[in-house]
C-alpha cells in the first residue's frame, strides 16, 4: 500500500463523511498502526473505518447517501447490508478501504 495515497484517502475520507456529519472511527490494523506506530503498519494492505448507527444521528439512509458521495469522488463502491452490519467496500487508487457501522 502506498503510504503517502493512503493518507490522502483517509483525509478525503473524513471530508466526505464530515461534510455529512458523519462520526468515524479507526479500525483494525489501520488503528493499531495509529496508536502504536503513529503510522500505518508497512505491511497493511487496505485502510479500516468504522461507525455505529444509531450513534450521533447516524441511519443506514445517511451510510448509503455517503456510499454515493464517495462514487461521486471517483471511488468504486459496494454496499453490502448483511444481518449483523452495513458496511460499505470503497477502493480508489488501487488502495482498499472498508467502512463497517
Amino acid at each position: 500500500m502506498d503510504m503517502p495515497t493512503a493518507e490522502s484517502l483517509l483525509k478525503e475520507a473524513k471530508t466526505i463523511l464530515g461534510q455529512l456529519g458523519i462520526n468515524f472511527f479507526l479500525r483494525h490494523g489501520t488503528c493499531l498502526g495509529a496508536v502504536r506506530d503513529q503510522a500505518f503498519i508497512p505491511w497493511d494492505d487496505d485502510l479500516d473505518i468504522g461507525s455505529v448507527i444509531g450513534l450521533h444521528g447516524l441511519t443506514e439512509k445517511k451510510v448509503y447517501e455517503a456510499a454515493d458521495a464517495f462514487k461521486e469522488n471517483g471511488y468504486s463502491m459496494k454496499v453490502i447490508d448483511s444481518e449483523l452490519h452495513l458496511s460499505v467496500d470503497l477502493k480508489k487508487f488501487g488502495i482498499q478501504m472498508d467502512w463497517t457501522c
